[in-house]
């Protein structure tokens, strides 16, 4: 059930965040007209992080896979508002549950690329087997 003060709070908060949309692609758009660089070149220097990519690992045991990862990193915090975020501080990683396959789908990123390679291979085995997807 819905009430209209919710209702009301809701639209604003729409038609905000759409106006922040529309302003983000203007200034992209203008930034790009007016300068050769390819925008990737243009917004290499603001990346902070070096990211995985999302990787799918087939598991027939999402649940217990993602219980094995929060016993495996007690030190670390851990949110489960989209199935399991991990902040290790060094390193950070999001596993999420495929809803119609039997698949994990993780996403972690660290400041250096070694550590993202490093900690993949450690995830590995505990996700399951790494699949094209």
């Amino acid at each position: 059930m819905c009430s209209a003060p919710n209702a009301a709070s809701r639209f604003e908060l729409d038609r905000t965040t759409l106006q922040q949309q529309r302003t983000f692609v203007r200034v992209v758009f203008f930034v790009n007209v007016r300068n050769t660089k390819p925008l990737s070149q243009l917004l290499a220097p603001c990346v902070r992080y070096t990211q995985s990519g999302e990787i799918n690992f087939e598991n027939n045991d999402k649940l217990g896979a993602l219980a094995q990862l929060k016993s495996t990193y007690p030190h670390a915090k851990t949110y489960e508002l989209d199935d399991l975020s991990i902040d290790a501080g060094e390193w950070w990683a999001n596993i999420r549950m495929s809803n119609t396959e039997p698949l994990l789908r993780l996403n972690l990123e660290a400041k250096d690329r070694a550590t993202v390679d490093r900690m993949v291979a450690e995830l590995e085995p505990i996700l399951g087997h790494r699949v094209a997807h």
